[in-house]
């Protein structure tokens, strides 16, 4: 097996001119793609809005710090973050996709919409007061310490992050479906 890292559209174009066999992208892409020939598995995760409260929501939450953790975020008030500072990934990139829903469906009109490349840079600025960020858990979990950070979720589809293995209805179907119930979906659920 040889593994290669790359935003969602270049890894769905390998996988059309048969470069690949198999890739993991968010759902979104099977918008995108002829699904004829092609098998799809859920890889979940969930989406966390992750701020750093002195400098953004002042000292409301300062009592949550003390008990909101990751695995316990609070729920979601998009009342809160209206006309916020928004961090995001590139305009080509899954987070993004994710991100631009969200802030349609609940009308949250950023103050301004940065876009960055690296989860951590995006993560480091977070933390240090320069916007928010809908981010997944897992994410969270490898990057850079959010100790001084506050996470919301919300149970709805738009903060559920679902990653796809996608692979084709072959010979090695079956080899694929067990790669992903396997070995991908405990990859995932140990990360996040």
């Amino acid at each position: 097996m040889n593994f290669i890292e790359c935003e969602g559209y270049v890894l769905k174009e390998l996988y059309e001119n048969n470069k690949i066999d198999c890739f993991v992208s968010i759902d979104v892409i099977s918008d995108y793609m002829d699904m004829k020939y092609t098998e799809k598995l859920e890889l979940r995760d969930d989406l966390i809005l992750v701020v750093a409260p002195k400098s953004i929501l002042g000292n409301k939450y300062d009592d949550a710090m003390l008990t909101c953790k990751l695995d316990n975020p609070l729920k979601f008030d998009a009342n809160e973050i209206k006309n916020k500072k928004i961090i995001s990934g590139q305009n080509t990139q899954a987070l993004h996709t994710c991100i631009t829903k969200i802030i349609k469906n609940y009308k949250l009109h950023p103050k301004s919409f940065m876009h960055f490349r690296n989860i951590n840079n995006i993560l480091e600025l977070v933390k240090n007061g320069q916007g928010i960020t809908f981010i997944p858990k897992y994410y969270i979990k490898k990057g850079p310490k959010m100790d001084n950070c506050i996470f919301f979720t919300e149970d709805n589809e738009l903060f559920h992050y679902r990653r796809m293995l996608f692979y084709r209805k072959d010979k090695y179907t079956e080899f694929y479906k067990q790669f992903g119930e396997l070995i991908l979906k405990d990859i995932f659920s140990n990360l996040s």
